[in-house]
Parts: C-alpha cells; structure tokens; sequence
C-alpha cells in the first residue's frame, strides 16, 4: 500500500493523465489549493468585511462662470474678467461615508478622510488640483423651501497648494422631483441632462487675518451640462471574499471525491 500511495505521488507530479490514481491526486490538488488560498484570503476578507463599502462619486459640467481661484490649483490661476466658458469634473472618493442626518425629506453623508480631484478647463487650460483626507459631504432634500425640484449637492474642503489657507468647492444640482429615492445609504445611480435641471459651482479661498477667515479668491458658474454618477467602488475585502468562495468549493469537491473514493 505504501509502495503504490508512493506511485500515485510520482504520476501526479509527472504526469497530466491517470486512470488509476487521478482521483486520489484531485484530493491532494484540490486539498492542497483550498488550504493554501484559505489562509491567504481569509484575513483579508475579514478585514474587508468590517469596513464601509466606498463610492466614488463624479460630477461634470460645462456652462459659463468667472473664475479668480490662484491658490487652490496646482497651477497658478485661472483668473478671469468676466463670464467665460469652463469644463470641471470634479471626482471624490468616500472610503467610510457617515449619515450625519437621516431625515423624511433629507439625507447627507460626510467622510473625513476622502480623496478629491479637481480638473477645471477655461480658456484651453486644465488646471488639477489633487487632495488626500478631505472633508467631503453629500447631501440629498426634496427641495428647499418648497420648490418643485430635488437638489443634490456634493461640498468638499480643499487646501491649496500656495496662496490661501483653506479652500472649498462644492456643486448644486437641481434634479426633477422623484429622480431619486430616499435612502439612509448612499446608492449607485447615473444621470445628465435633462434630469438635471439646473447646476451651479460655489468656491472660495481664504486666508487668515488677524484670527479672521478673509475670502481673497472666488468661483461662480452655471452649468448647461451636467453628468452624475455614484459608484461602488469594491474593496480589497470583496475580491478575497470571492477567493474565499472558490477555496470553499475546492475543498468540499476534493472531500467528495475522497469520499466516493
């Protein structure tokens, strides 16, 4: 007996057809692979498990707007006289969204630790802003004072790279009423023009004088064409709960095979 287990090791190792041993070389496979992603993928999948899932969400418009914002871009500017056109996609990352207010006609969510990313294009020049441990907050009402539209608003705390000590960005839309459900979770969901009736972009940069937030650079603009998407982004924990799953199937085919054996 001993002689042929050592065989049937041998063919395994040798050999890609067995008639005789090759059920007995799926245990040893099949036992072997189970064991060793279980215990590559369990600790990540707990881990992944005890944490919130992530959204991505990612707002563009284009319209008309004046911009004086020197301070909170990588690059120097824009600035501009008077009404130009623009192009901004703005995409932040929440990795453990809170709901600070859950209420019958409004929601929001903050994550202080969120990513952004700011690409604005005026005068065929982008310039990028990119920050890490942000401030940033959602918010969803059936409409304000009573008007007959839905407004979704994403507001995020920015800090510039030279001029300012602070600065902030955050984009209004208007929506037809009934767009989106109210939810205490933050959902996947997509849509453009015409849903959106109306956007409008707020920033500033401020700095401090003499213990006193002074604002030295603003932004103003309307949107003509608005997308919005939010997206659930998966986590680590996610694809080693998958991998989980096929450790769990390998195993339970390999014990089967032992037992028909």
């Amino acid at each position: 007996m001993a002689q042929a287990c050592r065989r049937t090791r041998y063919w395994c190792a040798f050999s890609n057809f067995n008639p005789t041993g090759g059920d007995m070389c799926s245990v040893r496979i099949g036992a072997i692979m189970g064991k060793a992603v279980l215990a590559a993928v369990l600790p990540l999948a707990m881990a992944g498990h005890a944490n919130a899932a992530m959204f991505q969400i990612t707002m563009q418009t284009s319209g008309t707007g004046y911009f004086q914002m020197d301070g909170m871009f990588d690059e120097a500017g824009p600035a501009s006289g008077g009404q130009v056109p623009y192009t901004m996609r703005m995409i932040a990352t929440l990795t453990d969204p809170v709901a600070d207010h859950s209420g019958p006609t409004s929601k929001w969510w903050s994550d202080s630790d969120a990513s952004v990313r700011v690409d604005l294009e005026v005068g065929g020049v982008v310039y990028t802003t990119i920050q890490q441990d942000r401030y940033v907050r959602l918010s969803h009402a059936a409409g304000r004072s009573g008007a007959p539209y839905e407004v979704l608003e994403m507001y995020a705390e920015l800090l510039p790279h030279s001029v300012g000590n602070s600065a902030s960005l955050s984009h209004t839309i208007h929506l037809a009423p009934g767009l989106l459900p109210f939810s205490d979770i933050i959902e996947p969901m997509a849509f453009a023009t015409p849903d959106v009736l109306q956007t409008r972009i707020d920033g500033g940069v401020y700095i401090i004088y003499e213990d006193v937030f002074v604002q030295v650079g603003t932004l103003g603009a309307y949107g003509q064409q608005t997308s919005v998407s939010v997206t659930a982004v998966p986590e680590p924990g996610t694809y080693a709960m998958t991998l989980l799953g096929c450790a769990v199937l390998a195993g339970a085919g390999a014990l089967r095979a032992r037992r028909a054996g």
